[in-house]
């Protein structure tokens, strides 16, 4: 079996060489410090539904990060505090229930001394004696009644990391003082319009470069990471494996390696695993790079990857073997595997999670997703179908393939979720991921679906609504517990609007993007759309073959 990596390794490199499973790992406390004044009342919609996309990125869930919101005008007022809420469900449904308080001056500096001193305490959750980086959003929409200059110089020498967002009314020298640099300052027309910058103001947060700056982790400075490759060794794969060891090669090549930078080892298995070197073998990148150029490939069957991931918790993750887990360096394991294990992988997943350091990621052929508690896969699906009117008379065509696809996945036992949405000029939701538990039901929903009519096409603002819509985990998406997001896209034509943007904003998200064209769609732009340009398909060639008897075997995308 050859191997084909090219892929992975282009998810590496978007991913600049794994710096971004930095704000995957490290605990954060983040504060809304909103603006509640009488000015701010026609633009608190949109504070609000910012705060959600902000929120719905964090990982509450599993008290890595903690949410508090104060709204503030003359007087500040705590929504909840840090310590309020310890789920992401809870702290979305107060968010989703807040009300403008109104009143007015607009006292800034007030506002942040009470957040310094009631909100980044430890008595209201806050961890910064843990070294846990406090975060602070502060949504301003005009000039400050009172002086900022002093807080704010204050909150900079408590490591407080200050992100403002102002409006046409702010004055812009008083958000960039109270940023913590001036790059932290960001400004839109009006709060309505505050989600074209949700990327760029959410992007500090996941930032791999900026976060380790300035909260270097506890006993070191600087971005460093204990990383252990866990490589499928087994007959299946020797021809693959100078494709294995290259995409090792590779990736190693764009890490810091040394002493006190990464840490690097790599671990063969099939029937039994072997440590080829640990963390602390090689303390230079050249040796380590040495080292893998004369990997011999192991052999061996059957394939037992339960007993290898417990094979690495009991031996590498360890401070014998050069592990820095106890000085809060981020431990990383990242699983290249060809099939399916011969033995369970249950228990040595869950002890990996329970454990509490080690961030484990699985990679195979065109799949990339943390491993999971079980065998079996789950996903995610989500159907977005070209409702134009140019799509009328092949919208049944359509119906059958959405049909044929549900009914080859597995609904039961909540494995996998459907969401079907329709666009053209707007999108509509015909049901979310987490509306249906039945297969019957989802397909009966299927049947049910009228063409929904109207024109332009927007595919870019259909592919953006999906995105912040149906990928959210209050509409049913499991993208933060690991689950692969995957995206069917049936197009009947060349999109009005820009899709770069929305398909970019998806692919960093993690989505898988399968684009499907009839003739009059535009194969660049659904190579543009697509995770990857091999991920499109022709329509009118798949329903030859599926009328033909041919099924949708050989083009089933999940």
């Amino acid at each position: 079996m050859i191997f084909t990596f090219f892929f992975i390794y282009i998810f590496f490199l978007e991913c600049d060489d794994l710096k971004v499973l930095w704000a995957k790992f490290v605990k954060r406390d983040v504060a809304f410090l909103i603006d509640g004044s009488d000015d701010s009342k026609i633009g608190f919609e949109g504070i609000r539904n910012f705060i959600q996309r902000i929120v719905e990125s964090l990982n509450v869930e599993e008290d890595l990060d903690r949410v508090a919101v104060v709204q503030y005008s003359r007087d500040p007022t705590a929504n909840f505090y840090l310590s309020s809420y310890s789920t992401k469900k809870e702290v979305l449904n107060s968010i989703r229930s807040m009300r403008h308080k109104s009143g007015r001056p607009l006292n800034t500096g007030a506002a942040l001394l009470f957040i310094k001193e009631n909100i980044f305490t430890q008595s209201s959750g806050s961890r910064r004696h843990e070294g846990v980086p406090q975060i602070l959003y502060l949504f301003s929409g005009g000039r400050s009644g009172d002086d900022v200059r002093t807080i704010s110089q204050s909150l900079r020498e408590n490591n407080i990391k200050v992100i403002t967002i102002g409006t046409s009314n702010s004055d812009t020298l008083e958000l960039q003082t109270m940023s913590t640099i001036p790059a932290y300052a960001f400004s839109v027309p009006d709060f309505t319009s505050i989600n074209s910058i949700v990327q760029k103001v959410a992007s500090i947060l996941t930032s791999g470069d900026e976060i380790p700056e300035q909260f270097p982790t506890p006993g070191g400075t600087g971005f460093k990471r204990d990383i252990a490759f866990l490589v499928d060794g087994s007959d299946s794969t020797r021809r693959g494996f100078p494709e294995i060891r290259d995409f090792l090669y590779n990736i190693i090549t764009n890490l810091s390696v040394g002493v006190n930078n990464d840490r690097i080892s790599i671990i063969q298995y099939s029937n039994v695993a072997v440590t080829n070197f640990y963390l602390n073998s090689f303390l230079r990148k050249e040796d380590v790079l040495n080292a893998v150029k004369v990997l011999s490939h192991k052999g061996g069957r059957p394939l037992n990857t339960g007993s290898s991931l417990q094979y690495v918790k009991e031996n590498i993750f360890i401070s014998a073997s050069g592990s820095r887990h106890k000085e809060g360096i981020p431990q990383i394991l990242i699983l290249l595997t060809s099939g399916k294990s011969r033995d369970s992988i249950s228990e040595a997943a869950s002890a990996l999670k329970k454990s509490g350091y080690v961030l484990s990621f699985l990679i195979s052929l065109f799949n990339i997703c943390f491993i999971a508690q079980s065998e079996r896969q789950r996903k995610d699906v989500v159907f977005l179908l070209d409702g134009s009117d140019g799509t009328r008379n092949g919208f049944p065509a359509m119906k059958e393939f959405v049909q044929r696809m549900v009914e080859r996945l597995d609904i039961a036992e909540n494995r996998d979720r459907i969401s079907v949405v329709q666009y053209s000029r707007e999108a509509e939701v015909h049901f979310y991921l987490n509306t249906h538990t039945t297969k019957e039901d989802i397909l009966d929903g299927v049947r049910g679906l009228k063409h929904k009519g109207g024109r332009p096409l927007y595919t870019g603002a259909g592919l953006q609504y999906v995105r912040d819509n149906v990928f959210t985990a209050s509409s049913g998406s499991r993208r933060l517990e690991g689950v692969p997001q995957i995206l069917v896209f049936l197009s009947g034509g060349r999109s009005s609007d820009s899709v770069d943007a929305a398909a970019s904003s998806l692919k960093e998200l993690g989505v898988l993007t399968f684009g499907i064209g009839s003739k009059g769609s535009d194969s660049r732009e659904l190579q543009r759309i697509s995770y990857d340009p091999n991920y499109r398909q022709c329509l009118y060639c798949l329903f030859r073959q599926q009328a033909a008897g041919g099924g949708a075997a050989d083009t089933d995308p999940a």
